[in-house]
């Protein structure tokens, strides 16, 4: 079973969230892991375990609008924005757009 790591310094993991919906989450390390490739390793890990171990057709994953940096962490891992779902979540009295982004395994 899967466990939070809630340390100060902890290193961001990639745990698949509701599996059978197929949708990926990333839990990002401090501040000062930024910037050093860890969410991008993380994510490239994340995609390889959806394809090869569960095969996964078609991973995704949902940021809200402002997180830029997790964003481009998708974009370079290979994800491609599929959807803007306008309004989606209340957050900090406003409300956010999701984007849904999936990555597709590559053709073999």
């Amino acid at each position: 079973m899967w466990e939070p790591n809630y340390t100060r310094n902890a290193i961001p993991h990639a745990p698949f969230h509701k599996p059978t919906f197929r949708t990926t989450a990333t839990l990002i390390g401090g501040r000062e892991s930024w910037g050093k490739g860890y969410d991008s390793g993380a994510a490239r890990v994340r995609t390889h375990y959806a394809y090869e171990v569960l095969s996964l057709r078609l991973p995704t994953s949902k940021v809200l609008d402002r997180n830029v940096a997790f964003l481009k962490m998708l974009l370079k891992a290979g994800y491609w924005e599929a959807q803007c779902i306008p309004r989606r979540y209340w957050k900090r009295s406003t409300y956010r757009d999701a984007i849904l982004l999936v990555i597709a395994r590559p053709v073999e």
